[in-house]
């Protein structure tokens, strides 16, 4: 008799766990198939160039404010790879920036990242009706300082991700100075300290990373400031509705590379794998295609350097001979000089912002022409190194087509200095002594 009754007992037993099992199963099987279908909208509203209702990404996208609030640690914290030689370059510079009066008529279609996003403020895809809808707003007989304002004004309101602002970094051409710079400058800007913070946005260096759809939306964990402008060591972005890079001239920007890689802190461990100039010079020479400007790039990652001397500028701004001075002005905001680096940074925060830096503003002051140097632990400066007549010749026989880009790079900042001063009625600071007057604040 007690045998049946334990028999009885256990079989009820397992028909309960059974049964637990089954309804587990279920609810498991409709949340991964809610998910999966809020995925799969996202994925063809990306493609399609739709954005998705709010009904139906209401779950998904009320994530995006609740994230804002919480310290956790693996938000916005993406490891990125120095050494990455994944950066695909070509030749097209056929796509020019416009104005806010033709933004609308830029923003192309994007397709989706296919690899997978690390949290839900970046797994926003670029919206290219948002970007359309926050350009339709602004009235196009603004200036573009006040263009500018209001731009950003709504893309920060927005909860949709847009790639408005892109600080193309060229490899040892002065990126790292002008994002730090920029961003100290803004900061202590009384028109943005006197902003609603809902306003407010900030800037990102999101390294070597390429792909818009996984930069970061915020610095940091604790920073509650949008992102909406992005520094990285990618080709000039397309879908970037305004850009902005600087072009160094080619014999010093070749000797930076070469000594970054020989004696730089970060290299310090593989620096006895890189040769003399003069090996590492003839090497590149040797392997250069005359009917390719850029064959050189092919062999980047050489002696344990990512760097390549043969015209990396041009292939980073997809220049080529027929790109003319114009072209370069309706691709980029501000296409900065090197040798004029403080009013660079000047010129790029005020299209960037539409705000005047007190720095910047040598209308009614004295212009102390001052020299910047930004160092990377190196002993040997692309400024200061002598260079043997045949060491000249080679790098010059490697540059033919950034020496031709930055011929055109220089008038064509020229000229856009010369419009900021024409529509905000003041004389830009020819040297302004950003660092040392930004670190006395």
């Amino acid at each position: 008799m007690m045998i049946q009754l334990k028999t009885k007992l256990i079989s009820f037993i397992v028909f309960i766990l059974s049964l637990g099992g089954f309804i587990f199963q279920v609810k498991f099987l409709s949340l991964t198939t809610s998910t999966a279908n809020q995925v799969t909208y996202r994925y063809a509203a990306a493609v399609l160039g739709v954005v998705p209702t709010k009904e139906i990404l209401s779950n998904d996208t009320n994530h995006d404010d609740d994230d804002r609030t919480k310290n956790d640690a693996d938000v916005d914290t993406l490891n990125y790879n120095d050494d990455d030689d994944s950066t695909k370059l070509n030749n097209d510079s056929t796509t020019s920036k416009v104005t806010h009066a033709q933004a609308p008529q830029k923003i192309q279609q994007e397709k989706p990242s296919k690899q997978k996003q690390k949290t839900e403020r970046q797994s926003i895809p670029h919206s290219n009706d948002a970007a359309k809808e926050i350009l339709s707003k602004i009235e196009t007989n603004l200036t573009r300082s006040e263009y500018i304002k209001k731009f950003n004004m709504l893309h920060v309101e927005s909860k949709k991700r847009i790639f408005s602002h892109f600080l193309l970094h060229i490899p040892k051409g002065g990126g790292t100075f002008v994002h730090r710079t920029m961003n100290s400058l803004i900061k202590v800007l009384p028109e943005f300290i006197a902003m609603d913070p809902k306003h407010k946005y900030t800037q990102c260096d999101v390294a070597t990373q390429e792909k818009f759809s996984l930069f970061t939306e915020y610095p940091n964990t604790k920073d509650t400031n949008r992102c909406n402008l992005w520094m990285s060591e990618s080709p000039k972005e397309d879908q970037a509705i305004h850009q902005y890079v600087v072009i160094r001239p080619p014999q010093t920007h070749v000797l930076s590379q070469y000594f970054h890689c020989k004696e730089s802190k970060p290299h310090q461990r593989l620096a006895h794998r890189m040769p003399t100039l003069d090996f590492w010079l003839d090497y590149y020479l040797q392997i250069k295609k005359s009917d390719d400007p850029f064959s050189a790039g092919y062999k980047k990652g050489e002696f344990s350097c990512k760097y390549y001397p043969e015209n990396m500028q041009s292939q980073y701004v997809k220049f080529s001979k027929s790109t003319t001075v114009e072209d370069l002005m309706n691709q980029f905001d501000i296409i900065g000089d090197f040798q004029k680096l403080s009013k660079t940074v000047c010129a790029i925060t005020i299209r960037y912002t539409g705000f005047i830096p007190e720095l910047c503003d040598c209308t009614n002051k004295v212009d102390e022409h001052r020299r910047l140097a930004f160092s990377h632990g190196v002993t040997h400066h692309g400024d200061t190194f002598n260079l043997t007549d045949s060491q000249a010749l080679k790098i010059q026989n490697l540059t033919s087509l950034d020496r031709l880009l930055y011929e055109r790079a220089q008038i064509a900042f020229d000229r856009q200095v010369k419009e900021i001063e024409d529509e905000l009625n003041i004389v830009l600071c020819e040297s302004p002594d950003l660092e040392s007057s930004i670190v006395a604040m």
